[in-house]
């Protein structure tokens, strides 16, 4: 948490590198155990020689459908490799912040394809509530949830969780003072 020009910044931890290189590297053996059953395929019919053209028309259809299904399908998760690939190359590691002023309160997080960032008026959040987590995964670790409800649309939530068992509770007190609004929920 930092505050500095009369605004409150929160920044959230970004993910280990494994969760962003999973998706590459899962995408990439798919495409490659595809590319395998090709070759394999591939390799049957050199295996029959002159055969496959003597075989009833049926089972020809049914080895090119299959050649091209694995083709479309090493495409396919080729694609999402590359993609997954392009996206960890082009943001990296970006964390989500939420800076909470007098006037708005905006989110900026990695979407699908670049930056967004949500702002909502300050005077648009009617309630700010704070929820404590009692079965959290981490027995050492303290975790809460804070909701933002608004009077239009649904409510923001997001979770805070330290090894400080004070912090996100202070996350949470901080910001509804800087939205002047009283913390509300359990404590």
């Amino acid at each position: 948490m930092e505050e500095a020009d009369g605004a409150v910044r929160v920044i959230f931890p970004v993910d280990p590198t494994w969760v962003y290189v999973f998706p590459i590297v899962g995408g990439a053996i798919a495409g490659f155990g595809q590319g395998a059953a090709i070759f394999a395929l591939s390799r049957f019919i050199w295996w029959l020689g002159p055969a496959p053209f003597q075989l009833p028309g049926e089972i020809r259809w049914q080895l090119a459908k299959t050649a091209a299904v694995l083709g479309l399908a090493m495409l396919f998760w080729w694609s999402i490799a590359a993609f997954h690939w392009w996206r960890y190359r082009r943001w990296g590691r970006v964390p989500r912040i939420i800076t909470v002023s007098d006037r708005q309160l905006v989110v900026s997080d990695l979407g699908m394809w670049r930056m967004r960032e949500r702002a909502v008026a300050a005077d648009d959040i009617v309630k700010v509530e704070y929820r404590p987590i009692t079965r959290n995964i981490a027995w050492w670790r303290t975790a809460g949830d804070l909701y933002l409800h608004r009077s239009k649309g649904r409510r923001l939530q997001f979770r805070f969780s330290s090894d400080d068992p004070d912090l996100p509770k202070r996350i949470a007190q901080r910001i509804a003072d800087q939205l002047r609004r009283p913390l509300t929920g359990a404590t």
